[in-house]
């Protein structure tokens, strides 16, 4: 406190403002403002105002003071996982052209957000909030508070679900951040903030953003290609540009273009708001290298943790280039009744991005490693722990040089503990781990981590999506080998196992071929979902593109189609005109163009329907396939139902991708197509380099949850 403030003396479950009256008046205060006048000392020599609730007092001046502060636009930042690095974002982007204020990083609550709207005046351009959630209806306690210009929603995913009835309350909760007729900045990539939208009609005046995707969303619409050569392809509308980009991970690129799209929001002109990309800082405890004496890297994430948050850090984790990727996962707390699910979906994501050795603490430490057990980790890789000293010790004495640790886990963990011991450690004394595991590269007779088989199969995802991290294994590469998926869009209870196949060639008998891979893993209950590319290829229905002679049309058509579309391929646009005509296409070309003019996307597609969406375009990836063009499969009703009469199985033939887009072309008699599709927005099949075109759904019932399964009849 400085001298000249006024003192208020909350109060709180722990604390009492009023024991501090005496210090606060030995400080300077100029007034009191207080609630229990019996605490209040003899002979006090400045203004008091007692009140009958100091709390509500203090926000309702907090509230006053944001309305005065007319000058000063305020942006709220909400959402799941992501949110503080976001709102740091957003401060450092605006920053460049305004003079900007932000909340410190943990005040996120109604006395954080209060405290930063009592700092609001003339001299401040933009303020950037951030507001959490513990328990329904505080977004909307906290937009009455700070009344937001601009609101961002960074997710929607299970954190804090403990003070929660049910995500779609959690959902609603954080969407009241529009509430007061903000601005709205919204993740097209993100299910419940797309639903809500539509349902509030928010959708049509938001700003959205996404990451290479298709997903239909009516505003418009600011996105971002695959990063390259530290650089990134950016478009507003009819504005591109390149953006220089050095962090790693999808989930800091989606957090930046939101924090773009809170710039724009906010007046900055497209060039400006991207200006700063190549000079973004995370704020502290988010993926922080630091060098190890050993000459290893710890990647020290543990500000927060939570399932969503989880699977983000451990893809970016595997992205970086070492000799072993070791992960050191504490428990996530305030998850609820679905904790033991969520760390249990944890485990399994480490095994799918491609961690070398687990270490697991917490009170939830079994359950991630039974996750990963049961997604096929070998069991000498995974390790519990019980104490954070006996884990540095650990760590300390078999890290090598070349390896990878990522520290992550809630607070009330303290992994900070472990990097700072990690940190003192003197340099020497390490030995061969005692998972057997030696670096990438180098021969280790009986290693747990034997690389994959580099032959591919066919698969649902799509190369015009961002390849996924591979997967190590140390299953007999001959193995039908299956991995639990926990991708942020499954339905509760839902689990999916990709499984591998040997490469799928045309005339192979794909009914016994799935029958073979699936057997032990599928049951009579479980839908297989095979790539429809697998059936297609199978089928004969792939042709070289060397053997297609695109005409002009084809090219032109091919040029406006932007580099992530199958369409861009000359020779797949040729084959659409051959199926449909050249007055169709050019048709549809002249209405999607039309569409684009007024921010309506996807009229192209829309318009030759089947004839675009059963093409898949070169895989890019491996022979034979490379440059081959796949059509889609014939009578895929048919295909499925014979491929279930052989594998013994509910069967649905899909299209799946990295884009958010699934589709059921064809099933067994029963299966529910749209619980099916829901399933598989998330591409749990991963793109062909995965080797995975079948994935097994899985409906394991919780208490309370209905018997019967929803992905059949």
């Amino acid at each position: 406190m400085h001298r000249g403030e006024v003192f208020v003396a909350l109060r709180g479950p722990n604390f009492d403002g009023h024991h501090y009256i005496p210090a606060a008046l030995a400080a300077g205060a100029s007034a009191l403002v207080i609630d229990r006048p019996s605490a209040l000392p003899t002979g006090v020599a400045v203004p008091v105002i007692a009140v009958a609730d100091t709390k509500a007092a203090y926000l309702a001046g907090a509230a006053a003071a944001r309305r005065c502060a007319t000058r000063t636009m305020v942006v709220a930042v909400t959402g799941s996982a992501g949110k503080t690095t976001t709102k740091a974002f957003v401060a450092q982007l605006v920053g460049r052209f305004r003079r900007v204020v932000a909340s410190p990083q943990n005040e996120n609550n109604e006395l954080g957000v209060a405290h930063l709207c009592y700092a609001l005046d003339d001299s401040v351009d933009v303020a950037v909030a951030e507001f959490g959630a513990r328990h329904p209806g505080e977004i909307a306690e906290l937009v009455e508070i700070a009344a937001p210009d601009v609101g961002v929603l960074v997710n929607i995913a299970e954190s804090h679900l403990e003070f929660f009835e049910s995500r779609e309350q959690l959902a609603r909760t954080k969407f009241a951040i529009f509430g007061a007729g903000a601005r709205a900045v919204c993740n097209a990539d993100d299910e419940w903030t797309r639903r809500l939208a539509a349902e509030t009609g928010i959708a049509q005046r938001a700003l959205w953003v996404r990451l290479c995707g298709e997903s239909e969303v009516p505003g418009l619409t600011l996105e971002a290609g695959q990063p390259r050569d530290g650089k990134v392809a950016l478009s507003l509308g009819a504005s591109h540009a390149f953006a220089a980009w050095h962090l790693v991970g999808e989930h800091h690129l989606r957090d930046a273009l939101l924090a773009a799209g809170a710039a724009l929001q906010c007046g900055l002109r497209f060039e400006e708001a991207i200006e700063g990309f190549g000079e973004l800082r995370l704020p502290p405890g988010r993926f922080e290298l630091h060098a190890l004496p050993q000459g290893a890297t710890a990647v020290y994430d543990a500000y927060n943790a939570s399932p969503t948050s989880m699977h983000y850090a451990l893809h970016a984790f595997t992205l970086l280039p070492a000799a072993r990727h070791i992960a050191v996962l504490g428990s996530m707390a305030e998850l609820g009744p679905d904790a033991r699910a969520g760390h249990e979906r944890t485990g399994a994501e480490a095994v799918l991005a491609g961690v070398d050795a687990l270490y697991c603490g917490g009170d939830h430490a079994q359950s991630i490693a039974r996750g990963a057990l049961d997604a096929g980790m070998d069991p000498r890789a995974v390790h519990t722990y019980v104490t954070n000293a006996e884990i540095a010790r650990t760590l300390g004495e078999h890290v090598r040089s070349g390896d990878a640790l990522l520290l992550k886990g809630s607070r009330v963990q303290r992994m900070e503990e472990i990097l700072n011991a990690l940190l003192a450690r003197p340099v020497g004394g390490a030995r061969t781990d005692s998972t057997g595991a030696s670096p990438r590269g180098e021969s280790s007779q009986g290693s747990s981590f034997a690389a994959p088989s580099a032959a591919l199969a066919t698969s649902g995802g799509s190369a015009n999506g961002a390849a996924r991290p591979r997967v190590a294994t140390s299953r007999p590469q001959s193995a039908s080998i299956s991995f639990v998926v926990d991708a942020p869009e499954l339905p509760q209870c839902i689990i999916a196992l990709p499984v591998r196949t040997p490469i799928v060639k045309s005339g192979d008998d794909l009914d016994r071929l799935v029958a073979e891979c699936v057997r032990g893993i599928a049951s009579p209950d479980d839908v297989v979902c095979v790539s429809e590319t697998a059936v297609a290829i199978a089928q004969g229905r792939s042709i070289p593109a060397e053997a297609i002679r695109p005409s002009a049309l084809a090219r032109l058509l091919a040029d406006q189609a932007g580099s992530y579309a199958t369409m861009s391929q000359p020779e797949s646009v040729q084959l659409v005109i051959e199926q449909v005509g050249t007055a169709r296409v050019v048709a549809a070309a002249v209405a999607g163009a039309a569409g684009r003019l007024i921010g309506r996307r996807g009229d192209f597609y829309r318009l030759l329907g089947s004839a675009v969406a059963e093409i898949d375009g070169y895989t890019g990836t491996m022979p034979p396939y490379e440059r081959h063009i796949v059509l889609g499969p014939l009578e895929p009703d048919a295909a499925a139902a014979q491929i279930a009469k052989a594998c013994g199985a509910y069967v649905a033939i899909v299209d799946a991708n990295d884009l958010h887009k699934a589709e059921v072309l064809g099933a067994s008699d029963g299966v529910i197509a749209d619980s099916v599709r829901q399933c598989l927005l998330g591409n749990p099949h991963g793109n062909s380099d995965q080797q995975t075109p079948l994935v097994v759904l899985k409906y394991r019932p919780a208490q309370g949850s209905p018997a019967a399964s929803p992905l059949h009849a």
